[in-house]
């Protein structure tokens, strides 16, 4: 009788047993499907990194709108511009932008807007000054700043 009263005790172990061990296989097939996906996330991002070549162009540009709290003339100005750079054949890379709030001795944030494009080339970059859509641009909206500054720079390494 008393073996009989055991059975279950041993059943009820060894499930406890299994279980546990189920669940630290689970665990480490979950922590080991994590790492896997860290990694393949990891390995995307490196594999998307933009890595500019010697002599790819750089075209920063900082606007300072005449009248930077006017939300139509903004909107205005934010719409000719994405129609250019979105029909530009020339652009590589587009970052645009209003200023981060940083706060150090060496950062200007007065301008309303930056826009950074990048070329694979200076050639590129000078096709890029005569499209129609880059005249239309400056026409458009050449009333609507006070100022702008153009910093370009050819790629040296």
């Amino acid at each position: 009788m008393k073996n009989l009263l055991l059975i279950p005790i041993i059943f009820v172990s060894q499930f406890l047993i299994a279980q546990n061990s189920y669940d630290e296989t689970r665990d480490l097939a979950d922590k080991h499907q994590i790492a896997k996906k860290d990694n393949s996330s990891e390995k995307i991002a490196k594999e998307q990194e933009v890595k500019a070549s010697k002599g790819e162009f750089a075209h920063v540009v900082l606007f300072w709108l005449k009248n930077p709290d006017n939300q139509l003339e903004r909107k205005k100005f934010e719409s000719s511009l994405e129609t250019f750079i979105k029909n530009s054949k020339y652009v590589k890379t587009m970052h645009f932008g209003a200023p981060a709030n940083t706060n150090r001795p060496v950062i200007d944030n007065t301008y309303t807007y930056c826009m950074i494009l990048t070329f694979t080339s200076k050639e590129k970059q000078d096709k890029y000054q005569d499209e129609p859509g880059h005249k239309k641009f400056i026409s458009e909206s050449e009333d609507l700043w006070e100022k702008v500054i153009v910093f370009d720079s050819v790629n040296s390494w």
